[in-house]
């Protein structure tokens, strides 16, 4: 089962590169959190290793915000579910949103968690077939 995992990067160009790269790390800790109780999974993080490459060309003006959300959403097309971080106090918006959106516009099974032991219950109901 491949998973995506759409989460906050940044609030845009107004966020310190501090907040960017706090929310890339509690990323990997939610990735790696949810590996570890279901490590069969294959699980896309925004954030990951490829995250260097993609915040450089966004700050140099190779990518635009809306082209990395583009390819955000194809990467989903490939995947069997979306799950989205969205922690207590905050609101599902930015991109976050768009992914969401797109994702049930093609039909996707979508979760919205604050906690990630709630992300890896419905990853088990999707494995077992509880929809």
């Amino acid at each position: 089962m491949k998973i995506y995992l759409s989460r906050r990067i940044s609030g845009g160009m107004e966020d310190p590169i501090e907040a960017f790269a706090e929310n890339c790390r509690i990323a990997r800790e939610i990735g790696q959190a949810i590996k570890e109780v279901i490590p069969s999974t294959e699980l896309y993080v925004p954030g990951g290793p490829t995250e260097e490459f993609v915040a450089k060309a966004f700050l140099k003006g190779f990518l635009t915000v809306s082209q990395i959300i583009e390819i955000d959403c194809d990467i989903i097309g490939t995947c069997d579910l979306v799950v989205c971080y969205v922690p207590e106090g905050d609101i599902l918006q930015g991109g976050r949103k768009e992914e969401v959106e797109y994702a049930r516009k093609i039909g996707k099974p979508v979760f919205i968690f604050d906690n990630p032991n709630q992300a890896v219950d419905f990853i088990f109901d999707q494995m077992m077939g509880h929809n």
